[in-house]
């Protein structure tokens, strides 16, 4: 689900915010009247994806001025309403996302790659918040692939070692780089909410990212992240690592 915008550019976003957004983008009175009939379509059809790679300069720059006029409606429904909610959050930085790739902004500045040695640290979750079954999760990684997982959940603590693949550090910090870590779209954490952060330490120094975990699933980058810090966690709060898997390679209490 997304926007083709040409052969090797696709922003994707999840259904309910693509849904939203062709909602939103529908009353736009800059949009052209040919996207306009398409984006009706699309969503009668709940399909939720609009190819942009054939249409006229003209017709980007309109669609390009529609979505400003949606990402300014949005962020004024969150300075009136003075709601910070997550999804309202991950709205706005998804847009924000748009509108930077239909203006060809260049990526985000990283300090990546890495000078080893190096250490990576992936914090999420709360020991004691009662709407976060698993607790508090910290899981440091050096560049060998040893690592040490700790989970921390209402007073009980769980220390596990072990080993990855030079595979997944390889991932990880490629990842990290084309997330642009360690910069950050703007958005608010809600008090309460649960936090993931990555804090990286090598030759060259330390740098930090904190951000809603809820929201960071959304962010350009950052949502592939996630998905594969949760899927190691996963294993590691289970104890029982997958034979086949080829990125946690050894397990021990």
């Amino acid at each position: 689900m997304g926007i083709l915008i040409s052969d090797t550019q696709h922003w994707q976003a999840a259904n309910w915010i693509m849904r939203t957004f062709m909602r939103d983008l529908l009353q736009a009175s800059s949009l052209p009247d040919e996207l306009q009939s398409e984006l009706e379509s699309t969503l009668n059809a709940s399909l939720y994806t609009l190819d942009l790679r054939s249409r006229s300069v003209e017709a980007r720059a309109s669609f390009l001025e529609a979505v400003r006029w949606v990402l300014a409606g949005s962020r004024q429904q969150r300075s009136v309403d003075n709601v910070d909610s997550g999804s309202l959050c991950a709205y706005i930085a998804k847009l924000e996302e748009l509108v930077a790739i239909l203006e060809g902004e260049p990526p985000r500045a990283t300090r990546l790659p890495v000078k080893t040695p190096i250490t990576i640290r992936f914090q999420l979750g709360s020991e004691w918040a009662p709407d976060w079954d698993s607790g508090f999760d910290e899981l440091d990684i050096e560049q060998d692939g040893v690592f040490t997982y700790t989970n921390r959940r209402r007073g009980k603590i769980r220390t596990v070692h072990g080993r990855m693949s030079l595979r997944a550090i390889d991932t990880i910090i490629d990842t990290l780089s084309r997330a642009g870590f360690p910069a950050v779209p703007k958005h608010a954490i809600p008090p309460g909410g649960s936090v993931f952060s990555i804090a990286l330490q090598d030759a060259s120094g330390a740098d930090s990212a904190i951000m809603s975990f809820y929201t960071a699933s959304h962010f350009l980058g950052y949502s592939d992240v996630v998905n594969l810090v949760e899927r190691w966690l996963d294993v590691l709060r289970s104890g029982m690592p997958d034979p086949d898997d080829q990125d946690i390679l050894e397990v021990r209490e």
